[in-house]
C-alpha cells in the first residue's frame, strides 16, 4: 500500500511497521526521511521508496533518519542527486542492517 503524505517540505515520518511507499504530490522543500519503528533483524536489507511529484522549482531528499538517529545517505554516484523540475522523481533508500545502518540512496526521474 501507498501512504500520501499530501503536501510537504521538512521531515515525512515514515512508520516502517505500516508502510514501506509514500507518496508526495505537492513537494514544497527539501525533505528529510524520518524511518519510524525501524525493527528489523540485523544482518537484514529493507528499503523505502519516497515518490515525489515536483513542481517548477525541484527539491529533494536531503537526510535520513533512522529511529531518531540521523543516518548519512551514501547516494548512486558518489553525490546527492539534485530533483528535477515538473517530472515525478522516486527516491530509493536500501537500509543495510548491519551494528549499525547503512542507508544507499538512488534516484530516477519519470515524465
Amino acid at each position: 500500500a501507498v501512504s500520501n503524505v499530501g503536501s510537504s517540505s521538512g521531515n515525512i515520518n515514515m512508520n516502517f511497521t505500516n508502510q514501506a511507499v509514500y507518496y508526495v504530490p505537492a513537494l514544497t522543500g527539501n525533505v528529510s526521511a524520518n524511518i519510524q519503528n525501524f525493527n528489523v533483524a540485523t544482518g537484514t536489507i529493507s528499503s523505502v521508496t519516497m515518490w515525489l511529484v515536483q513542481g517548477s522549482t525541484a527539491y529533494t531528499v536531503s537526510n535520513c533518519y533512522i529511529n531518531g538517529t540521523v543516518r548519512s545517505i551514501n547516494w548512486q554516484g558518489g553525490s546527492q542527486p539534485a530533483g528535477n523540475a515538473n517530472k515525478q522523481d522516486i527516491v530509493i533508500l536500501t537500509i543495510l542492517n548491519n551494528a549499525t545502518p547503512v542507508v544507499l540512496g538512488q534516484l530516477v526521474t519519470f515524465g
